[in-house]
Parts: C-alpha cells; sequence; structure tokens
C-alpha cells in the first residue's frame, strides 16, 4: 500500500531524514510525505513519530497502486483529495 502524509508547515532536512522510508515534498505551507507502508502497525508508527516530533498531521490517505515515485502519481497541492481515498482529515 502506498500513502501520503500531509503535516503543517515545511520539514526541515533534518525532520525529513526522520523519515527514511518515505520520499517528501513541500508545496503551499505543508509537507507530503509520500511512499510505501507494509500494513497498519507500520502508518500507526508513522503517525508516532509524526506526533513525537510535533508535526500536526492535516491529512492522510491511501493512494492507488502503481501511484508514486516511478509512477504517474504527483501530490496535489489542493487540501481536497484528488487521488485515492481519504483515510483521516484533522480540521475538516
Amino acid at each position: 500500500m502506498r500513502y501520503e502524509i500531509r503535516v503543517e508547515g515545511h520539514l526541515s532536512e533534518p525532520l525529513a531524514r526522520a523519515f527514511p522510508e518515505l520520499g517528501h515534498v513541500v508545496m503551499a505551507g505543508q509537507t507530503v510525505l509520500f511512499g510505501p507502508v507494509e500494513d497498519a502497525a507500520h502508518l500507526y508508527g508513522l503517525l508516532a513519530r509524526c506526533q513525537s516530533l510535533g508535526l500536526r498531521v492535516v491529512e492522510i490517505r491511501q493512494l492507488p497502486e502503481g501511484h508514486g515515485p516511478g509512477g504517474p502519481w504527483t501530490p496535489c497541492p489542493c487540501p481536497s483529495p484528488v487521488v485515492g481515498e481519504p483515510v483521516a482529515r484533522r480540521g475538516a
């Protein structure tokens, strides 16, 4: 499964390195972390890592297979889901 995790603000390179298994891109006042997530435990671990680093998660969504680095997916700068189905969303 591939996921996109949007966090508020621009992650510094040292913070981005806390997620070595994910790619990241900064856009529209947010940082989008994206990549493969093995299972629910891995996803919860990523969210726990966000919490321990003081990051505010804005949105999480599962991406269709074949999207992401090496595929046709490009992060959308808009806050509404365009690719995939929303899994969780705060502040909506």
